[in-house]
């Protein structure tokens, strides 16, 4: 476990858990982890979201210090890309002193161009 009063001044950043939603599990391990070490997070996989916690969303988003964005083959498609695509762009203009993660599962690459060769047909 890190120390955290060994560093002055050190502000524990707070870490944003976006990507692949739905019954998805990716982010239990990390949740774990974030726990353990006293670091602050944000899930915005909630079994009661309503659109309401959009707004919620849209500040981390717009204010976490680390953005994780794993695409897992869970659930993925051209419009889950697009929204990676999208939010990042958005948020780095509002701040690119910011870390983001982004993954996307081998699985889901060798999806789309499956996807990618029935189109061109």
């Amino acid at each position: 476990m890190i120390d955290y009063e060994d560093f002055e001044n050190f502000k524990k950043p707070i870490i944003g858990l976006f990507g692949t939603c739905g019954n998805s599990t990716w982010r239990e391990d990390f949740i774990e982890i974030y726990d353990s070490e006293g670091l602050e997070y944000f899930n915005p996989q909630k079994t009661d979201w309503n659109p309401n916690d959009a707004a919620n969303e849209a500040f981390h988003l717009a204010n976490d210090e680390i953005i994780l964005f794993p695409i897992t083959s869970e659930t993925y498609g051209l419009g889950s890309l697009a929204e990676v695509g999208f939010s990042i762009l958005n948020a780095i203009s509002l701040d690119n002193s910011r870390f983001f993660v982004v993954l996307i599962d081998d699985d889901v690459t060798e999806e789309l161009k499956k996807e990618n060769k029935i189109l061109k047909n």
